[in-house]
């Protein structure tokens, strides 16, 4: 496998948002990055690749669930089409913040950043993993999406594990999760734990998204970490998105 290139999986769904998030945020942020391969993937449809148009998934397997467990599932089951020795999964509303090599960008001494949390943050999926493996909580979590995963050793894991189980209401797994927990504690030796490699404008459920943004561009978050993604618990329209993300644009193209 390749080492010169991490490989960037982005997954989306059939609805309007998310194609639309791509289009205009995700796939512009991209065109100053090199060094990275990129797998696009809609309802587990190959769109930018060199693969066939065969199935990532058994979509059968996953008529009963939510696009947003299918969505995980063909995350971790994508890493059989990669060439590369890690990918990272971004979803449609990430986007990269810096320009350059994606390799200097994500990497510190040839190891993967790798945010990580402590035990209260998601306490429901981790607990759920460790009881579904039979395997303990580690004492240090790993970050949600965007995420950098070992190709092979996720190859393995897909092997072992039944994802459209794990992967179910009735389990409640997540993938990053149930990756972490499997591989602990021999994988914490393999990234750079700690180091941030991305940045969220986030807003909880008693305020909007722009009380973060402010902040987020007072302390040039676009100027510290590679990627950045926008989530709100209030609805936000791709309107107000494209509006946050034009920001952002301005401060990284002003630096």
């Amino acid at each position: 496998m390749r080492s010169d290139k991490i490989t960037i999986v982005t997954p989306i769904g059939s609805k309007h948002k998310d194609a639309w998030l791509y289009e205009n945020i995700q796939k512009p942020s991209m065109e100053y990055i090199y060094n990275f391969e990129h797998l696009l993937i809609s309802d587990s449809k190959f769109l930018k690749s060199t693969h066939s148009d065969s199935d990532i998934i058994d979509m059968d397997m996953v008529s009963n669930n939510t696009g947003w467990r299918i969505q995980q599932i063909i995350k971790l089951m994508a890493s059989k089409h990669i060439e590369t020795e890690w990918f990272m999964t971004m979803d449609a509303d990430c986007f990269f913040m810096q320009r350059g090599d994606a390799m200097q960008m994500l990497f510190k001494d040839g190891k993967p950043k790798m945010k990580t949390h402590g035990l209260k943050v998601k306490p429901r999926w981790w607990n759920a993993c460790s009881k579904y493996l039979g395997k303990p909580n580690p004492p240090i979590h790993c970050s949600v999406t965007p995420c950098i995963y070992h190709t092979q050793l996720t190859r393995d894991f897909c092997e072992a594990v039944n994802l459209y189980e794990a992967i179910h209401p009735d389990h409640d797994c997540t993938e990053n999760a149930l990756y972490w927990t499997h591989y602990w504690p021999m994988i914490a030796d393999m990234y750079a734990l700690g180091e941030t490699h991305y940045a969220a404008i986030f807003s909880l459920e008693e305020e909007h998204i722009y009380t973060n943004l402010q902040n987020f561009i007072e302390r040039k978050c676009y100027g510290q970490f590679p990627v950045g993604f926008i989530q709100s618990v209030l609805p936000i329209t791709v309107e107000e998105h494209m509006e946050i993300y034009n920001k952002i644009k301005g401060g990284r193209d002003g630096i």
